[in-house]
């Protein structure tokens, strides 16, 4: 490492710093700082269950997740040290999962956000994802590139895709993990600077275990509350009517009444935050970014929306409190804030011929939302053409072994034109059976594990084909597993070897 680091800097790699991995019982040197990881779940673990509540759902300094290659060994920290004088970084937080032979985990946006609102309240001062998009294997020059149990690998995963149901998948079309992830971007693009020079301070009472579904899991910072009321497929307690009592370093205490945790919310809450000389009233609601004098805040669940905006603008502070859902739909730019119509829509900034021009990337069409700094609110509709032709599929060759049981069956789908005005258009598939593969001119373009999820192909970025063979394999027919046959699914998937649905999905580049 030392030697690459020299390398590095004489072939002119000059950077303000580096890094290198440390979960794991990792080693590093000096020259480098540390990141580490963490997942919701595992897909490379050796079961075909459920595993065992994470510790990432609890609030942990320099967190050094065991799970994460827990193929090679789960984490031993005598093996190396986490450096607590330096920062506590991340470069792989899950921004999705890896399907795998045996397990198919399917990580929800309320999974990711929980997770990455854990991290900040641990102390995490850089979030890095694994995977963050998505993408497709390449081809090699003697063989296929993926890990795969035949060739001395843990787990095998597909072929060619690489989406890792990250935020923006392969296909380059955005998830709801990317909405939900982004409140924390937009949260830390207003307020990095404060967090960043925040200690971390737990809560007298602590969760047993991760699997402790009963004790509140807050964490408290000068500056910031954050509390996880959330643990992937379990079911917290709520806690109403808590009050926060703050002890302060030089004596004394501030107490907090009356603040209500849904089960399953999570919140990130200024405690004495100051603006414009004001005191900014501590409540359940989650602080989301600033435009110029207006703070953004966002509600979940049954909160008290309006009563929350009244008692802000009440103390004097200009402040809008949106949904969640609209919280995630939110881009902000030096002059307003835009909700999108979905949350996979994307609102982007670029530079045209008289100046920088917005477009909003759109699958769905319908209201765009513009909040200005005096809180303002204008709407403006956009509505896309009508889909004009579908796919059409036809049955070509079912493979069966000599005792006649079906392996898989060859479909060779026609891809009529349709959706002249799309910028980028996707086939949607939905099948019943354990993976599936697209062939363009005899060749494997693209492959997919089964999750339960729909799967998206960018017929773009293949040119638009007039038609493709698409193989979808007999769930019966599983790769060879030496963790056994059996397959692990987080959301419900139907026995079978066929097709379902097929569709276009188009999404158009709208000038805003």
């Amino acid at each position: 490492m030392k030697t690459l680091y020299r390398m590095a800097r004489e072939a002119g790699f000059i950077a303000p710093y580096y890094t290198a991995t440390a979960w794991g019982g990792a080693c590093t040197i000096d020259e480098t700082l540390q990141v580490l990881a963490g997942y919701v779940d595992a897909p490379w673990d050796d079961s075909t269950g459920p595993l065992p509540a994470m510790d990432n759902y609890l609030f942990t300094p320099y967190h050094d997740d065991a799970d994460t290659g827990s193929d090679f060994g789960r984490a031993d920290a005598s093996r190396g040290t986490v450096r607590r004088d330096m920062p506590y970084l991340t470069a792989e937080l899950g921004g999705g999962l890896q399907p795998t032979s045996h397990r198919r985990p399917v990580a929800s946006a309320k999974d990711n956000a929980a997770h990455i609102l854990t991290a900040l309240g641990s102390g995490a001062k850089l979030i890095g994802y694994y995977m963050y998009h998505g993408g497709l294997n390449p081809d090699g020059k003697y063989s296929t590139l993926n890990e795969a149990q035949d060739i001395g690998g843990n787990t095998t995963v597909p072929v060619k895709s690489y989406d890792f149901d990250a935020c923006i998948g392969e296909a380059g079309r955005p998830s709801e993990s990317f909405g939900a992830l982004k409140k924390y971007h937009n949260f830390l693009h207003a307020f990095g600077e404060a967090l960043a020079e925040c200690e971390t301070v737990l809560p007298a009472v602590l969760p047993e275990n991760a699997e402790d579904t009963h004790t509140l899991r807050a964490e408290k910072k000068s500056g910031f509350l954050f509390v996880n009321n959330y643990v992937r497929h379990r079911v917290m307690d709520p806690h109403a009517d808590v009050t926060l009592v703050l002890r302060l370093p030089e004596g004394g205490e501030l107490r907090f009444p009356g603040l209500d945790f849904e089960s399953g919310g999570t919140y990130l809450i200024p405690v004495c935050m100051k603006e414009a000389g004001k005191t900014v009233p501590l409540q359940a609601v989650s602080l989301l970014g600033k435009l110029g004098r207006r703070l953004f805040f966002y509600a979940g669940g049954t909160s008290d929306r309006a009563g929350a905006e009244a008692l802000l603008e009440k103390s004097g502070i200009p402040a809008t409190v949106l949904t969640e859902d609209e919280a995630d739909r939110s881009f902000f730019f030096d002059d307003a804030v835009y909700l999108v119509p979905g949350r996979g829509d994307i609102l982007v900034e670029e530079p045209g011929p008289e100046g920088k021009i917005r477009r909003l990337l759109t699958e769905q069409g319908g209201p765009l939302v513009k909040i200005t700094e005096d809180g303002v609110r204008e709407t403006f509709a956009f509505i896309l053409p009508a889909e004009k032709t579908a796919p059409f599929c036809k049955l070509l060759h079912t493979e069966q072994d000599a005792d006649g049981k079906i392996l898989y069956r060859d479909h060779r789908i026609l891809l009529p034109a349709a959706h002249t005005g799309a910028d980028v258009l996707y086939l949607k598939t939905l099948y019943d059976g354990d993976r599936a593969e697209v062939y363009l001119n005899g060749k494997l373009a693209a492959d997919w594990f089964t999750n339960g999820k729909p799967w998206y192909l960018n017929l773009s970025r293949y040119g638009l084909p007039e038609e493709l063979i698409l193989r979808v394999y007999d769930s019966k027919n599983t790769i060879p597993c030496r963790f056994g046959q059996d397959v692990y699914y987080d959301l419900p998937v139907t026995p079978g070897c066929g097709i379902r649905e097929l569709s276009y999905t188009a999404a158009y580049a709208l000038q805003v």
